[in-house]
């Protein structure tokens, strides 16, 4: 087998070198662990699975063949189907075609255009490539512009959200809609300034096709709300603001292709060409064969997969599902199902999926399953792509503020995915020894009433490397 180094600053090559398993094994501190866990949570039901990448020996198990609602510990399902499908090196591409007085863009599902963590980590604005793109339509239509703007944008299945996630949480990041064609997540980002008592409102995107109407006041706490119209073209803010914003909220948008659409003609305006005097929502069949591509942006999937899983983004997770399978989650999921169980040899009946973030309560996968997939994927040439998109544990992603406060040595060294939602709890992945080689997969699913999931997920973990650290 294959094996990832990971140095603990910087992830680096696939080795084939295999160090010894030292003498004796982890089951007794992780028997402990669960047994004290179960006294004090007799409604939750954990399944587990450990095993050791260096033998592939099962150093311990728990109702491992027992499915379980894995919460984003799914996204390593979907990391992999596109790595094992697409293969490293794919593309998610993002085209403008012009065709007469008609601008097409055509997309597949990258999750990242106008994405403000990578615009911050790169200096650039959220609109660089849109303004490059209305660059390019200007040197192609000699600053005469277009008259019309048209997304030619497929819907996955019979809407932009999946049908299992809650209308009451569409207003909620983490359910933001999911397209062919996105921007900034598909979120409008607000924030508040209050300097001397003087309040500004701060908003993202901006331009001249959207309406702010700011209602906010001034009160005793912050307490406000952002409507949108059906079509996303007025935001009405309500409610009171009384202190300066420590970060945006990130309100989803109804339609993520005609979110991209506006900003897009606000930019083609601010290049100095006329505003578009349509814009529409089209099929992908629409856009004549005859059109001419002026502009793309390509996104790698190494990006995508790091989005999807550094921070749970599920926008990104499903927009990688979509992407491999065939646009819809209904036979996205199928496929996904097909090729894991072949390519990997899982047993029949180890997954039963919805979706490809972990939004939906009704996904089920068992943790010899997940075990399974994480040594599997470490054969393939570019297992380095999937590794590296995973949290560490008090360094970075949704671990980075974890295991803080206890061994110092297990800091970099376990490498994972998160997971929760109600009585969900999760933590799949690897643990790495002293030189950085990734030695054990193991998968922790909780479900059911858990007041002490999270350190019965730390306590294995932590066990795990106190266990490779012996002597």
């Amino acid at each position: 087998m294959n094996h990832v180094r990971l140095p603990l600053v910087v992830l680096a090559s696939l080795l084939s070198i295999t160090p010894p398993a030292p003498a004796g094994g982890p089951g007794a501190s992780i028997n402990a662990l669960v047994a004290d866990h179960a006294a004090k949570n007799p409604k939750a039901v954990v399944g587990l699975s450990v095993v050791d990448l260096r033998d592939g020996t099962k150093l311990a198990s728990l109702n491992e063949t027992r499915l379980c609602t894995p919460a984003s510990n799914l996204k390593v399902f979907t990391s992999i189907f596109a790595l094992t499908t697409l293969g490293g090196e794919a593309k998610f591409t993002t085209t403008a075609w012009l065709e007469g007085d008609a601008l097409y863009v055509t997309g597949q599902f990258d999750p990242t255009l106008g994405d403000p963590n990578l615009a911050d980590a790169a200096q650039i604005s959220v609109y660089a490539e849109l303004d490059r793109w209305a660059q390019a339509l200007k040197t192609a239509t000699d600053g005469k512009g277009v008259r019309r703007l048209l997304l030619a944008c497929g819907t996955p299945g019979t809407g932009y959200r999946h049908e299992d996630w809650s209308p009451a949480q569409y207003d909620s990041w983490y359910e933001a809609p999911v397209a062919a064609l996105n921007f900034q997540n598909n979120c409008i980002d607000v924030s508040f300034q209050v300097v001397s008592g003087v309040r500004q409102t701060v908003v993202s995107p901006t331009g001249q096709f959207f309406h702010v109407n700011d209602q906010t006041r001034a009160g005793g706490k912050t307490a406000w709300q952002l409507k949108l119209s059906d079509n996303d073209a007025t935001w009405t803010l309500t409610g009171t603001v009384s202190r300066s914003s420590t970060e945006p909220r990130h309100v989803p948008v109804n339609d993520p292709a005609l979110f991209l659409g506006r900003v897009l003609a606000d930019r083609i305006v601010r290049a100095g060409m006329p505003a578009p005097a349509s814009l529409a929502v089209v099929s992908p069949t629409d856009k004549p064969a005859s059109a001419k591509a002026i502009a793309s942006t390509v996104t790698p999937l190494a990006t995508v997969m790091a989005r999807a899983n550094k921070r749970s983004l599920n926008m990104a997770a499903e927009c990688m599902l979509l992407r491999t399978g065939d646009g819809t989650w209904a036979g996205s999921v199928r496929t996904m199902e097909s090729v894991l169980t072949s390519t990997y040899h899982l047993p029949a009946g180890s997954m039963d999926l919805r979706d490809g973030s972990g939004l939906s309560k009704h996904n089920r996968v068992t943790p010899a399953a997940m075990t399974t997939l994480l040594a599997g994927v470490l054969e393939r040439k570019d297992a380095k792509i999937f590794v590296e998109s995973l949290p560490r544990a008090g360094v970075d992603g949704t671990l980075q503020s974890r295991f803080k406060g206890k061994d110092k040595a297990v800091l970099g060294r376990i490498v994972a995915k998160t997971g929760f939602i109600n009585n969900v709890h999760g933590l799949s992945g690897y643990v790495a020894d002293k030189d950085g080689r990734l030695c054990v997969a193991f998968s922790i699913l909780s479900n059911g009433p858990d007041s002490g999931a999270r350190d019965l997920l730390e306590g294995v973990t932590t066990a795990l490397v106190k266990w490779l650290d012996a002597k």
